[in-house]
């Protein structure tokens, strides 16, 4: 509880609370000290658009300081990259595929969680599935392990790619053929049809 005084009330809003110096109680000091560094910071941002000398020697500071404080720096990029994770890659996958971390979430939800080629259950490499997208639209396609994403932009991220490779693995046309069609024969059955 805030001491009170017998006397004449604070200047500024007639507080009754204990003086701290020129006449304002300690609520008032307080906000009188924030408006005047909120203005004195206002000034120098001011300054710092218009005069290009004043930058250049904020701009040298700064680098000075980055550089005589390098473990300070990576230790606080570090903590701040482990406290906003979630904000981090949400930014990250809305600037380089245009999607949200959300979307992203439910894009891995409805393949299982697993790679919609080969269907591991793990990313693998360094942890976080890679966004599979059409390089000429931007489209994305789904996620995958760090395995088939290579693999698939080895083969020029195209079907006729892909299919000179199946048609490689598979022997010759004709094997390939009969692969899909007993694979389409298993699925239908599979379904119920």
């Amino acid at each position: 509880m805030a001491e009170t005084y017998e006397g004449s009330p604070c200047r500024r809003f007639g507080h009754t609370e204990r003086y701290v110096n020129g006449g304002s109680c300690a609520p008032c000091g307080r906000a009188s000290a924030r408006d005047a560094q909120s203005a004195s910071s206002d000034a120098k941002r001011e300054r710092y658009k218009r005069d290009p000398e004043y930058r250049e020697t904020v701009l040298s500071r700064n680098s000075r300081w980055r550089a005589d404080n390098v473990d300070r720096v990576r230790d606080q990029k570090r903590q701040y990259r482990l406290n906003n994770l979630d904000s981090i890659r949400d930014a990250e996958l809305r600037r380089k595929y245009g999607i949200s971390l959300e979307r992203y979430r439910e894009m891995l939800e409805s393949q299982g969680s697993r790679c919609a080629i080969c269907e591991a259950d793990s990313p693998g490499g360094q942890g976080s599935w890679h966004v599979d997208h059409d390089h000429e639209t931007g489209t994305v396609r789904g996620l995958l392990c760090s395995k088939c994403n290579p693999a698939i932009g080895a083969l020029g991220d195209s079907l006729p790619g892909v299919l000179r490779a199946a048609i490689y693995l598979a022997g010759n046309e004709a094997n390939l053929v009969r692969f899909i069609e007993a694979r389409l024969m298993s699925s239908s059955t599979e379904q119920g049809g």
